[in-house]
């Protein structure tokens, strides 16, 4: 298996997401950890293809109400973590020997890979003994979703979000130029500042079902996965805010068959199946009044996205043989629009994102002609600090030309919040 592949996804979802200072924080240059991180050619290629994202976006054209509609049907549906979904996700060995192959593969220094081992062994910890507090939330909360504020279906105001892209892309050149672009390094300190209280109010563990249809050089399958993974807790009450994320969803060949012709059994037992995350600075200062009466505040994301297509699949050289390989890589700048609304201790909100960047294979050079494509739209509500349901819709992510290695999936995931998880 070849994970020298998701070095540059390890980038995005482990380290580019752990660099703001504080709660406060208005200025991109306060995020030197974060643009720091990329070393020169990955700055320029993240440059490149900001440019070329904002030429082929619109964000006034998102429709929200599909998302919206979706999220509803959830709330008034079952549990999205159910207990039984405990016993679809892998054993945290599992887990832990992907990530330890993949630490004993890259260059990292020993003490960095050791930060992170350290702290996915306290993520786990922390899992162990909440994971029936997380299964018991949506049932615990379900009623306190009723009648959640009404947001328009459409983003209001496409010249406002012009202007505070503008806003954000200057201020983050602005950082660029003071920021040296050094490379990867220093993880304990990245970790104490993405696990801080001082920089997010709360961070989430959240699980949930993803179902996903995916297509790989014309073998197409349609696939139920649990998804797992941990977050910042939006509040979206204030100009500037900071959002991170990473999950997984896995497959299970409980058959003990190898099958190549079918995505779920080319590997016996668990095997990851998308890893993605993201980083984004919102930037909402924006306030209009709704339908209803209930001020809706207008979202702005700049940032980064990262996704994995992580099935054992076929040469990518040579489609058709059965050489496997693991770990697709796709990276690039987002750009998002959203609203969000309050009322009392219920915050929901809508947004869309679309990211373009750079497809990254570990040893098949003549990959870098393919771009990574993705393309989401997402709704969520949170309840006083205390529990978030969410929905994801990723219209399309694409790993190669003409739709050769290409997944949509939806997914809802129940999300507990918490001080738990912070170092300080």
């Amino acid at each position: 298996m070849n994970f020298s592949t998701i070095r540059l996804f390890t980038l995005i979802a482990f380290f580019s997401i752990q660099s703001i200072t504080s709660l406060l924080a208005q200025d991109w240059g306060d995020f030197e950890f974060l643009l720091s991180q990329m070393d020169s050619a990955q700055r320029a290629e993240y440059l490149e293809s900001l440019g070329t994202l904002q030429n082929i976006t619109n964000q006034g054209t998102y429709n929200f109400n599909s998302a919206l509609d979706s999220l509803n049907a959830s709330l008034d549906g079952q549990n999205p973590a159910m207990p039984s979904l405990g016993a679809m996700l892998p054993p945290d060995s599992i887990v832990g020997n992907y990530l330890t192959t993949f630490l004993n593969s890259s260059n990292f220094g020993t003490q960095d890979s050791l930060s992170l081992l350290g702290e996915f062994d306290l993520i786990n910890a922390f899992q162990a003994t909440h994971l029936d507090s997380l299964y018991n939330l949506f049932g615990t909360y379900q009623n306190q979703f009723n009648s959640p504020p009404q947001l328009p279906n459409t983003y209001p105001g496409s010249s406002d979000w012009l202007a505070n892209v503008g806003t954000l892309i200057s201020n983050q050149d602005s950082a660029f130029v003071s920021i040296p672009a050094l490379g990867l390094g220093g993880f304990d300190a990245a970790l104490d500042q993405l696990f801080d209280p001082t920089v997010f109010t709360r961070i989430e563990i959240f699980a949930g079902v993803q179902n996903a249809r995916t297509s790989y050089y014309g073998l197409d399958e349609a696939i139920t996965a649990p998804v797992f993974g941990i977050r910042s807790v939006e509040q979206f009450n204030k100009s500037w805010e900071p959002r991170w994320r990473v999950q997984s969803s896995w497959l299970n060949n409980k058959s003990d068959v190898i099958n190549n012709e079918t995505i779920t059994q080319q590997v016996k037992g668990f095997s990851p199946f998308i890893i993605n995350g993201s980083f984004d600075v919102m930037y909402n200062p924006t306030i209009v009044p709704g339908s209803n009466g209930v001020p809706v505040r207008l979202l702005t994301m700049l940032g980064m996205e990262a996704g994995t297509y992580a099935p054992a699949h076929r040469n990518p050289a040579d489609p058709t043989s059965f050489n496997n390989k693991g770990f697709t890589t796709g990276w690039g700048p987002v750009l998002g629009t959203g609203v969000s609304s309050r009322v009392g201790n219920l915050t929901i909100y809508a947004l869309g994102t679309v990211s373009y960047g750079k497809v990254v294979y570990g040893s098949e050079p003549h990959a870098t002609n393919y771009r990574f494509r993705s393309n989401r739209l997402e709704a969520g509500v949170q309840y006083a600090n205390a529990v978030t349901v969410r929905y994801e819709n990723t219209i399309s992510a694409n790993w190669a030309n003409d739709g050769n290695k290409h997944v949509r999936f939806h997914q809802v995931t129940v999300g507990l919040p918490t001080t738990g998880l912070f170092r300080q």
